[in-house]
């Protein structure tokens, strides 16, 4: 794909309503806005960083299914190896804590603590005390193993990968199901593989980088499927940049940017600026984009640093 926008028609708009298990739920949040809006266009990745985070104590090899920055520090998911690693910004090993499961999703839930999830079909709840990640003895349980988390101040929304076809649960602040999106045959046809989730804050609208379909599906909370966009085979990672959605392409090797109502914006990195097949994404407040790679690349143990401006 090459840069530049697309046409319209490739955002396909749907009007059929998601299969739903729910209770009453609003469709918008009451909360403020705090995040900074700009146009997509204008945004620029430079200044990369690289980290290793594969310790000498590790045991198996390091996978990192997870990445997330949190106020002064960086903490990796470790799949293989069973841990929770932080890191400091400059990429300083801090500590390590060992974690019950194999992890494949992670979520900020405010500026000291965060949510992970993986096969064991439960949520548990970290935070961090001084220099050390600790559990918060809270745990949610969903119904099947969880592929993507993500938390908007509102909701929620747990990614669920089956054999036949993808559900999402959404869960209210204490944790509570509220609604159980059932995907199959939702917007026409069926996806079998998806590795992330995203929600915006404002909207609580669900974007879900499909990677046997080709493109991310945007819907509401309620389940109401607004629109697919097409990409390249194999759209992996998602998280938000200024107002706009930033999704890692494994096959293309880059970083495609969409506008928040399914416009094909541009790429934002290239195969030449990542030298990897970016997997894992997150934007932290201090405007650097954290990037994991796929376990059979040889930056599978690498953590990149972009710093984003506009």
């Amino acid at each position: 794909m090459e840069t530049g926008t697309l046409t319209d028609d490739t955002a396909m708009n749907y009007g059929a309503q998601v299969a739903v298990e729910s209770t009453s739920v609003t469709s918008k949040s009451e909360k403020p806005s705090t995040s900074k809006q700009v146009d997509p266009r204008r945004l620029k990745a430079t200044e990369c960083l690289f980290h290793n985070v594969k310790r000498q104590e590790d045991i198996e090899k390091c996978y990192v299914t997870g990445v997330l920055y949190i106020p002064g520090h960086i903490v990796v998911v470790d799949y293989y190896n069973h841990v929770l690693k932080l890191f400091d910004l400059s990429g300083i090993y801090v500590s390590s804590t060992g974690v019950n499961d194999n992890t494949l999703g992670i979520t900020c839930v405010d500026d000291c603590t965060f949510a992970t999830c993986g096969l064991s079909n439960t949520l548990y709840l970290w935070t961090l005390r001084g220099s050390t990640i600790v559990s918060k003895d809270v745990s949610y349980q969903v119904d099947d193993y969880v592929h993507g988390i993500h938390y908007n101040g509102t909701y929620y929304c747990v990614l669920h990968v089956h054999r036949d076809d993808n559900t999402i649960t959404v869960l209210d602040r204490q944790g509570t199901q509220v609604r159980k999106i059932i995907t199959k045959e939702a917007y026409g046809r069926t996806f079998k593989f998806a590795y992330d989730i995203h929600t915006d804050s404002e909207t609580n609208n669900i974007y879900v980088p499909c990677w046997d379909e080709d493109g991310v599906l945007c819907m509401t909370i309620e389940g109401q499927a607004l629109w697919f966009r097409s990409l390249s085979y194999g759209p992996r990672g998602i998280t938000e940049i200024q107002g706009a959605l930033c999704v890692a392409d494994r096959t293309d090797i880059c970083l495609h940017l969409i506008a928040k109502e399914g416009r094909y914006v541009r790429k934002l990195l290239d195969e030449e600026a990542l030298g990897g097949e970016p997997e894992h994404l997150c934007y932290g407040q201090d405007d650097k984009l954290y990037i994991s790679y796929d376990s059979v690349d040889d930056k599978h143990d690498i953590i990149s640093v972009f710093t984003v401006t506009s």
